[in-house]
C-alpha cells in the first residue's frame, strides 16, 4: 500500500511539473518552427506560458523577421492571449473563444523597379 501512494505521489508530482515547466518550452518551440515553416520567415517568440486551468495560452514577444535586404522586422507583437477550449484541442475543429493582441507594430517595405 505504501509503494502504491508513493508511486502515486511521483506520477501526480512529475506531470505537474511536466505541465507547469516543460510543456511551455516544449510548445513554444514546435510553435514558433511550424509558423516559420508556413510564413517562411524566421519566427522568434521570446517566452509563452499555458495556463490549463484558465484554458489561457499567452505569448509574450513574438517577431517575425522581415524578408533579406529589408531592415527590422515584418511583425512584433508584445504581447497575444488566446482564449481557447483546451479539450478541443484534441479534435479537428480548435474552439477559440477570445484573442487579444496588444503592442503590435507592422513594417512592410516594397522595393519596386522599374
Amino acid at each position: 500500500m505504501r509503494f502504491v501512494l508513493i508511486f502515486l505521489f511521483l506520477v501526480i508530482g512529475g506531470g505537474y511539473f511536466f505541465a507547469e515547466y516543460k510543456a511551455d518550452e516544449i510548445a513554444r518551440s514546435v510553435i514558433e518552427a511550424k509558423v516559420t515553416e508556413i510564413t517562411k520567415r524566421p519566427v522568434l517568440i521570446q517566452s509563452m506560458k499555458i495556463d490549463f486551468l484558465k484554458e489561457k495560452v499567452t505569448f509574450n514577444n513574438i517577431t517575425v523577421k522581415n524578408n533579406d535586404g529589408f531592415p527590422g522586422s515584418l511583425l512584433k507583437v508584445k504581447k497575444l492571449i488566446i482564449m481557447t477550449d483546451l479539450q478541443s484541442l484534441a479534435k479537428e475543429t480548435v474552439v477559440i473563444k477570445e484573442v487579444i493582441l496588444s503592442g503590435s507594430k507592422f513594417q512592410y517595405k516594397v522595393e519596386i523597379r522599374d
